[in-house]
């Protein structure tokens, strides 16, 4: 029997496009997890299979958020039921492999760290220092995945998606390039908790080389997660003065931007560049040197 089944479940904390996640408390040693079920392909369990979501998010905590734990959640623990009981229903508009999950009898459950909360819950609340600091934070993930790891993570950028924990802690480190800058933290920490779509750059190229022998070209996949920065941070859907701001700064129109809403002066400085993945350093280098946060 599967030790996870000894984990006692406390509640719900949400559910995600494909997997609901509970407050669990483990008997053993008194402390609380998050646990993520979701559905898996009987193909994905193979953990032979390089493009298994299965695989790659083993590969991507062993890579990454073991290695960074500050700002990622950490995987501490899994196990594959089959005949479970969470259902999870395809909708019309999905493709193929999403009708297979429907049918699939197997589940994943993951055990992770436990975050205080996620963006989308404090970023109308905390004083613009402490907001600029988590986007900061933020970027610096980016920076972590894209120029050290070589990893490009497609669906992070959702304020479900980032998390944060509270803290005592005044600063962070953080490296870029070997040299060390000290954070202001105002009290939160940035913590990565969905990892989404996982490739490796090194393998993209290889599949599109696979299917194009004379192109190894990935810019398709160079997006910049920069470029939602403004989705996750600012709730500007709803609010027009925040919406038009964020238009003006995507085209450039600095002027007309007003500044007195909080973050918008980062942003701002952000788009002075060519918001590429592969400017990420020298963006990330910049806000650290001349930005006052």
């Amino acid at each position: 029997m599967s030790k996870l089944n000894n984990y006692k479940i406390i509640k719900e904390l949400g559910k995600g496009g494909y997997g609901v996640v509970y407050l669990v408390n483990n008997p053993d040693n008194e402390k609380n997890y998050a646990m993520k079920i979701e559905k898996i392909r009987e193909e994905d369990i193979d953990l032979d299979n390089k493009f298994s979501p299965l695989t790659k998010e083993l590969k991507f905590n062993i890579k990454v958020a073991k290695k960074y734990p500050n700002f990622f959640m950490r995987l501490l623990d899994y196990d594959i039921v089959k005949d479970c009981d969470y259902k999870w229903k395809a909708t019309e508009k999905d493709n193929e492999i999403n009708k297979e999950l429907e049918k699939s009898p197997y589940c994943f459950r993951k055990i992770y760290t436990l975050v205080d909360g996620v963006v989308c819950n404090i970023r109308n609340k905390i004083s613009a220092k402490a907001l600029k600091s988590l986007i900061i934070q933020f970027i610096y993930t980016i920076y972590i995945m894209y120029s050290i790891e070589k990893i490009i993570v497609i669906d992070i950028a959702s304020c479900d998606n980032v998390g944060f924990i509270k803290t005592n802690k005044k600063y962070i480190s953080i490296n870029v390039n070997n040299k060390t800058y000290q954070i202001p933290t105002y009290g939160y920490l940035i913590q990565i908790i969905d990892y989404g779509y996982i490739s490796d750059i090194e393998d993209i190229e290889k599949n599109i080389k696979e299917y194009n022998p004379k192109s190894s070209d990935i810019s398709g996949y160079k997006f910049i997660h920069i470029d939602h920065v403004s989705e996750t941070f600012f709730d500007y859907y709803d609010n027009k003065d925040m919406f038009e701001n964020i238009a003006n700064i995507f085209d450039k129109n600095f002027e007309k931007v007003d500044l007195d809403i909080p973050g918008m002066d980062l942003l701002m400085e952000i788009y002075k560049f060519d918001t590429k993945n592969e400017n990420i350093e020298k963006i990330l280098t910049y806000l650290l040197e001349n930005f006052n946060f």
